[in-house]
């Protein structure tokens, strides 16, 4: 199966209130923000360069971190990254607006379109589970979200993509205030792996549709009726032979 590894861009004390779903284990969701914040703290001291190991496991512990946050948040993950996004382009346009310099208006500028496109990126994949039964959506969320740790799981070159465009607008987004220098190094990153992600065709999107067609093929017989079960646990006609 082709993972879909979608990690939350922003911490999570920034998810808006109201958003996080009701019965949300707070604890757990505080724990999610400690994770993400050593990561971005390690990647923006470190600067993992492109195709490295020491890139791939950040890229790893961005895609672990991810889905532990999908498994926190459940099949309410959609509403709440979407008001995530919209708080934070709402948070750029004001640091853009106040900003003095003429690199750090550009650099928040560029953070700003490569947000627009993930949050493209978060509707084509709640689309898609828009229309599941919840149940569903929980059952499809457990097979992509592993309670294990992903060391032993290769990253495809789609992952990397996608992890790495996330990994990188995370720690721009999480650079705001940061001296001018290192806010456009991360937002210049940010940037071109917005426009890798733009450029591909939606084969991660097609991979998760894929996905929620085998699901709904295998839990088909969950709705059946004790007839139907009967008729497809009945052996098959036999004929006798013709003379």
């Amino acid at each position: 199966m082709e993972r879909v590894s979608l990690a939350a861009f922003a911490l999570p004390e920034r998810l808006v209130a109201g958003s996080v779903p009701a019965g949300t284990d707070l604890a757990a969701l505080r724990a999610w923000g400690s994770t993400l914040r050593t990561l971005f703290a390690d990647v923006r001291r470190d600067r993992p360069g492109e195709g490295t190991v020491e890139e791939t496991r950040a890229l790893v512990r961005m895609a672990e971190a991810g889905l532990y946050g999908l498994r926190v948040l459940g099949p309410g993950w959609i509403v709440a990254f979407r008001d995530s996004v919209n708080t934070a382009l709402q948070e750029l346009l004001r640091e853009e607006l106040s900003a003095a310099e003429t690199e750090r208006k550009f650099a928040l500028r560029q953070i700003e379109q490569a947000a627009h496109t993930l949050g493209v990126l978060v509707e084509s994949v709640g689309a898609i589970l828009a229309t599941m039964p919840a149940a569903d959506t929980r059952a499809l969320l457990s097979e992509l979200v592993p309670e294990r740790r992903l060391d032993d799981l290769p990253l495809t070159a789609l992952d990397r993509l996608v992890l790495r465009f996330q990994l990188d607008l995370s720690v721009a987004l999480d650079a705001l205030d940061a001296p001018i220098d290192e806010l456009t190094f991360w937002a210049y990153r940010a940037a071109i792996g917005a426009r890798r992600v733009e450029a591909l065709p939606s084969s991660a999107v097609v991979a998760l549709g894929g996905e929620v067609a085998r699901l709904r093929s295998r839990r088909s017989w969950l709705n059946w009726g004790a007839s139907e079960i009967q008729q497809e646990l009945a052996p098959w006609p036999s004929s006798a032979p013709s003379r």
